[in-house]
């Protein structure tokens, strides 16, 4: 009888083991299923952090990419004089410039032949011309080729004896500028940076000091939206 019951009370411990047992492992597996929505929602928040860090460094490099030219910030501003300005020319139609350069016997008989025919059409479809001298001859192409022919009793005011001594030993420069109004001079410490409004009628004739003594005039001209001009350089 007695075997008996200590074989019943082996029984019911082993039965009580495998009881706890049971019930330690609904209690893991509960944990594990509550701990899985956990990671899942973990990892796709990562995900999402790092598909927003590719998707903003994609985007930096290409605004990088397709940056526009600008200003330096330590860029120095350079004061200019405004020489001579007539705010509602236009270019003549090209019709009327023809005439014009036919009845000149600097320009008739040459209009159409090489190089004076590259000649007309650089000025004639450019809108910025730099010069770093006075000179008549330096100015007479820009003037009668581009159209400019028709305001030219106004053009000399801008050589007095003082400005002509300036731009010939190189204290001054000048820039002619067609169909946009000037904004700003900058010097970023190798060039002048000129930024410019586009306008349908008028053109400027500027004069400012050099901060350089290059063979070459440093000027780039951009206008106020980031496109380059081209800068049609003369002596």
């Amino acid at each position: 009888m007695k075997k008996i019951t200590n074989q019943r009370a082996l029984f019911e411990l082993l039965a009580i083991g495998q009881i706890a047992i049971g019930i330690s492992f609904l209690l893991l597996e509960a944990k594990v299923e509550n701990e899985v929505p956990a990671r899942q929602k973990n990892v796709k928040t990562e995900e999402k952090f790092l598909s927003k860090k590719v998707l903003l460094y994609k985007t930096e490099k290409y605004q990088l990419d397709e940056e526009k030219p600008t200003i330096q910030a330590d860029a120095s501003d350079i004061p200019f004089e405004i020489c001579n300005e007539d705010e509602n020319w236009e270019r003549p139609s090209e019709s009327e410039q023809i005439r014009q350069l036919q009845i000149l016997p600097r320009y008739s008989s040459e209009l159409n032949r090489e190089p004076l025919k590259s000649l007309w059409q650089t000025f004639w479809n450019q809108n910025i011309f730099s010069f770093k001298s006075y000179g008549l001859s330096a100015r007479q192409e820009p003037i009668y080729l581009s159209g400019l022919w028709t305001i030219i009793g106004s053009i000399w005011s801008c050589y007095d004896a003082n400005r002509i001594a300036k731009l010939n030993s190189g204290e001054s420069a000048e820039v002619w500028i067609l169909l946009h109004r000037v904004i700003s001079i900058k010097w970023t410490g190798d060039r002048y940076i000129m930024v410019v409004k586009p306008t349908k009628k008028g053109v400027q004739m500027i004069q400012f000091w050099r901060k350089e003594h290059q063979a070459h005039l440093p000027l780039q001209v951009i206008t106020d939206s980031g496109e380059e001009l081209k800068v049609v350089q003369r002596e």
